[in-house]
């Protein structure tokens, strides 16, 4: 009763608020809903032209890195293929608008200088066979699909439909960087990376402004993955608290969680430093100009003044362009001598 009587005096109180004086046209519900589908349309177009944007510019460096990636790779086609079924909700019904899908496995990107655009694949094409095996809804994965062709090296055969006649085109399949480029939706001005996929905001799409300023953020995050900072980064979290027990129980005030954070706090700017010394070679090999890459950091630190002379987790803006304004000579000094482009080690 005390509640209702509360809520009743809330309401009455709300209704002595100041409320607009002009009158404004009406809205037909009908019209808004349309409205609603055609916005989620150019949303999900926005987002497609993102994805792909990130995907085309990270692939060479994927694919010129795979060698500094151990033995996590992937092998890769070179085309982006889907039904319906990949979409869920008011997603399904925008994208299938904006591709024509159906229950086919329809072709919708072919990447320039991959196996699928050598081999002559189109946007629009059905995929029927992969490596003489019929792709259907339930198996349209392509890496079970060419998990034979990838271990033995050979090429890969695609049976696809067009314009209603059916052909067959052999793929050399090439091998590429497990780590998949994908775009979050964040106005954040940020890229990370968790040890298996590379992750660029969609603020930071709209940051770069030059396909050499995305491919430097690309090599910064791939160099993440493949030289293992959030493995090491968890391990030193780790003897963090151990430590941090150690104290704890000679002490008796609890600072198990201070010693973690520590830990994984431990050379985090080297850390930085370091992917973005090993992240500008990845982007050199991939055939990018780099020698506007260090300005990246200027234009960042007009962005985030505070982080000019200052960082925690990250070198200041100023020393990170001074570093990599050294390591675009360095690469510029090794392809003037015909070296491989790989980082210098300790």
């Amino acid at each position: 009763m005390i509640r209702n009587t509360t809520l009743s005096l809330l309401i009455m109180a709300l209704s002595a608020c100041s409320a607009p004086v002009t009158r404004q046209a009406g809205i037909d519900n009908s019209h808004s809903e349309t409205e609603k589908t055609l916005q989620r349309e150019l949303a999900f177009q926005s987002q497609v032209n993102r994805s792909l944007k990130a995907q085309r510019i990270g692939l060479p460096i994927l694919r010129e890195s795979a060698s500094h990636c151990g033995s996590n790779t992937a092998p890769h086609l070179g085309f982006l293929a889907f039904t319906r079924a990949h979409f869920k909700g008011e997603l399904q019904e925008a994208a299938s608008k904006h591709w024509q899908l159906s229950d086919e496995y329809k072709i919708v990107e072919v990447f320039a200088n991959s196996p699928a655009s050598k081999a002559g694949l189109k946007p629009g094409d059905v995929v029927v066979r992969i490596n003489n095996q019929a792709v259907t809804p339930s198996n349209y994965e392509l890496r079970k699909l060419i998990a034979g062709p990838y271990t033995t090296g050979l090429p890969v055969p695609v049976e696809i439909m067009r314009a209603g006649e059916a052909q067959t085109l052999t793929l050399e399949m090439e091998v590429i960087c497990n780590y998949p480029v994908n775009v979050v939706s964040s106005d954040a001005v940020n890229a990370y990376a968790d040890g298996k996929a590379i992750y660029i905001t969609s603020g930071m799409m709209r940051f770069t402004e030059t396909d050499e300023e995305l491919a430097t953020v690309i090599g910064h995050e791939l160099a993440h993955n493949q030289m293992d900072h959030i493995g090491k980064q968890s391990n030193n979290r780790m003897l963090g608290v151990i430590l941090g027990a150690i104290v704890t129980v000679a002490t008796g005030v609890d600072v198990t969680n201070l010693g973690g954070n520590m830990g994984a706090g431990a050379f985090s700017q080297d850390f930085e430093a370091e992917a973005d010394y090993v992240g500008i070679y990845a982007t050199a090999r991939a055939g990018y100009d780099i020698k506007q890459a260090p300005n990246f950091w200027r234009r960042m630190g007009a962005e985030h003044p505070a982080g000019i002379a200052h960082g925690a987790s990250h070198p200041n803006t100023a020393n990170r362009y001074l570093a990599l304004d050294k390591a675009v000579q360095e690469i510029a000094e090794k392809q003037t001598a015909g070296l491989a482009l790989a980082p210098n080690l300790k």
